[in-house]
């Protein structure tokens, strides 16, 4: 058996990773109008946004391209709310998806 030196070995099984932004690198569904969600911290930014189809502080229900998103939590509150998307803030507990 010929020795491979450990260096050869990790650069061997090493792939490579997309950068943040590179899009090529994407799934063809996200590509496809799919929901985008982002969690950081206590905020969500969601991506693609139609509608809001309820809104409580505890459950907020979102329309995503043919979607339905649901957050769920406590002491939600929308932020930089436009058609192209949505920012929200609180403690997230669930995130469901469905269809319309």
């Amino acid at each position: 058996m010929e020795h491979i030196p450990k260096e050869k070995k990790r650069a061997k099984n090493r792939r490579a990773c997309p950068l943040p932004g590179d899009e090529s690198q994407l799934p063809v569904h996200y590509s496809a109008g799919e929901p985008r969600l982002e969690i950081i911290g206590d905020r969500v930014l969601v991506d693609g946004l139609r509608r809001v189809l309820s809104y409580t502080s505890e459950r907020l229900v979102l329309q995503v391209g043919k979607r339905r998103v649901t957050l769920v939590g406590a002491d939600l509150c929308m932020l930089d709310y436009s058609p192209m998307g949505v920012q929200v803030i609180g403690t997230l507990l669930a995130v469901e998806f469905g269809d319309l």
